[in-house]
């Protein structure tokens, strides 16, 4: 099995454009491989390497089914690319960070998993960080929240 691609390196391929240009980070020809060059050849090659790329970043459902194979009972969050903002400029963000935090302080009992015995898949829009608008790149970010978390801002 293999991945290639000419893109970001792995860990800028979420980042914004501003955080890239600041860094100056260009794209790079990767190729990683470890299947048998003999059995996949030419053309098909490189379209096995991208049906894999697109699989990675959860086209075609992919980590859905992986977590209920799996039997995790949450949905997987969506790759998505990074949108970088100034915290303290991005009032609306914060704002959209502090309604998350308030619909798991009243609404989190309904992603509880209680029942030892019996698997179910637990989803509730208002506990999606994509409905808030928020990416898994902000879950890394501090934010200030105005004292929530027993921190002070």
């Amino acid at each position: 099995m293999g991945v290639g691609a000419l893109e970001y390196p792995a860990e800028f391929q979420g980042a914004a454009e501003k955080t890239l240009n600041k860094l100056a980070v260009s794209k790079i020809i990767t190729l990683t491989s470890t299947y048998d060059h003999r059995v996949i050849q030419g053309a098909y090659s490189g379209e096995f390497l991208k049906t894999i790329h697109e699989l990675l970043l959860g086209k075609e459902g992919f980590f859905e089914e992986v977590f209920e194979a799996l039997r995790i009972p949450y949905k997987p969050i969506q790759w998505s690319s990074d949108v970088q903002v100034n915290p303290e400029d991005e009032v609306n963000k914060v704002a959209r960070i502090q309604q998350l935090i308030h619909a798991f302080r009243v609404r989190g009992h309904l992603m509880a998993s209680v029942d030892p015995l019996e698997y179910k898949m637990r989803t509730h829009p208002d506990l999606e960080i994509e409905t808030h608008g928020l990416t898994l790149w902000d879950l890394d970010r501090e934010w200030p929240t105005g004292g929530f978390g027993a921190r002070t801002p």
